[in-house]
């Protein structure tokens, strides 16, 4: 993962009050998701991470390890890098899977 988009997690992460620990596991997450899949987070399409996420679910890991990989890309690509995709939203595929916690919107986070 690129230096600028790693600082940009780190500051939304501390924004929204995430412990060490979850920003480490965060980041470990969204490695993980670069060597597995060559991606480059700035040009990952939604459909890309969609396929990623059910691909884990097919490896048969629990929603208790499906949920914290959901969220740190939804950090990512939702927080950091400010994409409006609704793989994140309410309804999507991925809604069993489970909700991330509420984040506070970015305008009021930045103040």
């Amino acid at each position: 993962m690129r230096s600028s988009v790693t600082q940009r997690m780190i500051k939304e992460m501390q924004l929204a009050g995430l412990s060490a620990s979850t920003q480490e596991y965060y980041l470990g997450t969204i490695t993980r998701f670069t060597k597995r899949t060559g991606l480059d987070p700035l040009h990952a399409t939604e459909t890309q991470v969609a396929d990623y996420l059910r691909q884990q679910i097919a490896r048969g890991l629990v929603q208790n390890t499906i949920i914290p990989i959901k969220c740190a890309l939804q950090m990512l690509f939702e927080h950091a890098l400010e994409r409006d995709w609704r793989l994140f939203k309410k309804g999507s595929l991925l809604r069993d899977a489970g909700d991330c916690p509420r984040f506070p919107a970015r305008a009021i986070a930045a103040a």
